[in-house]
């Protein structure tokens, strides 16, 4: 990396830990983005996971832009985890959220939640999980398929 892309890194990119279930209000409306990775199912409920994408808004500029993945439980629509250390988000989860966000007047992508038809989308992993991260696209859970999901949301304010 040369100097110059180091400078403005240094400039325009930060980090800082926060509680996803308590962001601080002096983080309101600073960002054009906010991502999280593999994060919400850790949040203790699929309530606070829901809830940090909410909040996470508040952080954003008009017309920011959050990016939020987590586990998808594909199979089942009433029969998930929550309340573990570990949640299972469900479709009606994030369809219930997308028509919320949408509602106060915000963007959110179209959801996808095709989970794919080639060979390896038909395998779900099994612990203990395998070492081939080729073949890891879907896994067992407790007695659930999962599968990676995204939500895009563009704050509009």
């Amino acid at each position: 990396m040369n100097c110059a892309h180091k400078n403005y890194l240094k400039k325009n990119v930060s980090l800082r830990y926060v509680d996803m279930n308590a962001i601080p209000t002096d983080l309101a409306n600073k960002y054009d983005f906010c991502w999280s990775a593999c994060a919400l199912e850790h949040l203790g409920s699929i309530a606070n996971g829901l809830r940090f994408i909410e909040k996470s808004l508040d952080t954003l500029v008009s017309g920011g832009v959050c990016i939020h993945t987590t586990e998808l439980n594909y199979l089942q629509e009433k029969n998930t985890i929550d309340n573990e250390g570990t949640v299972l988000f469900r479709k009606q989860d994030f369809i219930k959220l997308a028509q919320q966000l949408t509602a106060q007047g915000h963007q959110v992508a179209p959801l996808n939640f095709d989970i794919g038809s080639g060979f390896l989308d038909q395998f779900i992993d099994i612990p203990p999980y395998q070492e081939v991260q080729d073949a890891h696209l879907k896994l067992l859970v407790g007695d659930f398929a999962t599968t990676s999901f995204g939500i895009i949301v563009k704050k509009y304010s």
